[in-house]
């Protein structure tokens, strides 16, 4: 076995979403290559091997029609993605949306005859694409509008110009869409709207701090999860689709795990039941919930599933598995949760390398962090990862562990709890060396450690950090610090930074968000990063 290396990133495949045909006889996911493109791979229930659906580079968000005759997903090759439609009796893929700034996510009705989709607009709302024109990303003002696309390809707007709106729902005769609209202050109501056109109705406010929503099978009920004033978990609830006060949905032991925030449950065929992730982040498990009867596991205890979809009758469920040791993988299962067939994309590229196994860390409001720890590590230094899916595989964790360096993972903002519950636990780190990592405006959210870090490294941070670090650190201390910028913010910044206070800036040729880099250009972070805090971290 071997340690793993920056460069084992350009062999690593992930499965980022999936979906299943209505009848359960075919699946199909979305696959995540080295080079960063994406792709369909398409299987049929157990018969064979998935086998490659479309070749990309920027095909996600698969989802079949009620009849199970098309798929509609996401294309976008470098710029706003489009809606694009495939035969399952065969044929190219082809596009359904014509839009300026593409499509950033679709519902299809029941009846398949309409889909509701989120659409960046500007000021005067949504525009169709003009002859010849390409899409192009949308500006910063646009805000997410719903529209409704007929089957002709026509459509009309149904949100407000200016109202940010997503995660639509169609109720199931397709009169009615129900969609999460974020008020001014930033937090989410759920609403709904008449496909026939009107003003959208207000059905849960912002204190309940609502998700994603689905209608019951008669259309009189909507339910999500939520998290109502003063209660610290979320729960299913429901409401009235007419408008009411939101009710729980089921009355379950008080220890009863929450459901997913930000995923929307699924009613069974018969709306006797629903299916919803239930845990915490990294460790939400797939379960059926009736309203006074105990919970049905629908995954095996302690797979940790990051998506699911799941055919009309309840038979097949298609998992997105994230587990922290690999990327994510697809698996069918069946309905006492057998596994029928998985995906094996991710094993070539880790087949020999050795990968550490996080400890998981309780923190206070429920939330994780993850240590990972070389095992032969006695006085073991550390850096503090700010980190937003710590529950996922991390090659930046995994890179600094094979060089020797503890890593702690934990959501932004949480870097000095995560960092007291890793040294009560852990005497073998070494409290006196530690760094901090962390990307974006996540910077500055755990700014008060920086007095005592020995080292830090900030990819694209805001524009007051190298400010702020020029006037020093809290305290007075200055720790040595690795700025990492994208060619859209180095080139218009310089770190001035005070004598005394070891600074290296690098400026990569890309630009926007990391996540979106290259991954060769994701390598070189990943080197420089372990690089700096194995340097700065030393006795």
């Amino acid at each position: 076995m071997r340690q793993f290396r920056p460069l084992d990133l350009l062999s690593l495949r992930a499965v980022v979403d999936a979906a299943i045909a209505p009848a359960g006889d075919e699946f199909t996911y979305a696959v995540r290559e080295p080079s960063g493109a994406t792709a369909l791979w398409r299987g049929f229930d157990q018969s064979g091997e998935p086998a490659p659906l479309t070749r990309g580079p920027r095909d996600t968000n698969p989802r079949y029609s009620p009849d199970g005759r098309h798929i509609a997903f996401l294309r976008g090759d470098g710029a706003a993605a489009q809606i694009y439609l495939l035969d399952r009796r065969g044929g190219e893929a082809m596009p359904f949306t014509r839009l300026s700034f593409g499509v950033r996510e679709f519902s299809w009705s029941l009846d398949g005859r309409s889909i509701a989709a989120i659409v960046p607009a500007g000021p005067s709302g949504p525009r169709p694409l003009a002859a010849g024109d390409s899409s192009e990303p949308s500006p910063a003002d646009a805000t997410d509008a719903l529209i409704l696309l007929q089957m002709d390809g026509t459509w009309r707007q149904l949100s407000v110009d200016g109202l940010a709106c997503s995660r639509p729902a169609f109720a199931p005769n397709g009169g009615r869409v129900a969609f999460l609209a974020r008020e001014p202050a930033g937090r989410n109501c759920l609403a709904i709207v008449s496909v026939d056109g009107g003003d959208a109705q207000l059905l849960v406010g912002p204190e309940y701090e609502p998700g994603p929503a689905a209608f019951s099978p008669d259309a009189t009920h909507v339910i999500f999860a939520a998290r109502p004033p003063g209660q610290g978990a979320p729960s299913l609830y429901t409401v009235r689709a007419e408008g009411g006060v939101p009710e729980p949905y089921a009355e379950g032991p008080g220890d009863a795990p929450p459901p997913a925030a930000g995923h929307a449950p699924v009613y069974s065929i018969d709306g006797s039941s629903v299916y919803a992730l239930l845990g915490t982040p990294g460790r939400y498990e797939l379960a059926e919930v009736r309203p006074r009867l105990a919970r049905r596991p629908r995954s095996p205890q302690g797979l940790p599933v990051s998506r699911f979809a799941i055919d009309d009758e309840g038979s097949r469920t298609a998992l997105v598995v994230a587990e922290q040791l690999g990327p994510a993988r697809f698996e069918l299962r069946d309905t006492a949760g057998h596994l029928l067939l998985r995906s094996r994309h991710e094993e070539p590229g880790l087949a020999d390398v050795q990968r550490f196994a996080p400890y998981p860390l309780a923190l206070e409001g429920g939330a994780f962090a993850h240590l990972y720890l070389p095992e032969t590590a006695e006085s073991a230094p550390f850096v503090l990862l700010a980190s937003r899916c710590g529950h996922g595989f991390s090659a930046q964790a995994q890179t600094m562990a094979s060089g020797g360096l503890a890593v702690i993972a934990a959501p932004p903002g949480l870097l000095g709890a995560a960092r007291a519950a890793a040294l009560g636990a852990f005497p073998q780190l070494d409290g006196r060396r530690f760094g901090v990592c962390a990307e974006g405006d996540d910077a500055l959210l755990d700014w008060p450690l920086l007095p005592e870090a020995r080292a830090a490294a900030f990819t694209n941070p805001p524009e007051e950090l190298p400010t702020q670090l020029a006037g020093a650190a809290p305290g007075g201390a200055r720790p040595a610090v690795l700025l990492l910028l994208g060619a859209d913010v180095g080139r218009q910044r310089a770190a001035r930074v005070a004598d005394g206070n070891l600074v290296a800036q690098h400026v990569f040729s890309e630009s926007g968000p990391v996540h979106a880099w290259p991954p060769m250009v994701q390598t070189t972070r990943l080197a420089l990063e372990a690089e700096w805090f194995s340097r700065h971290l030393a006795l």
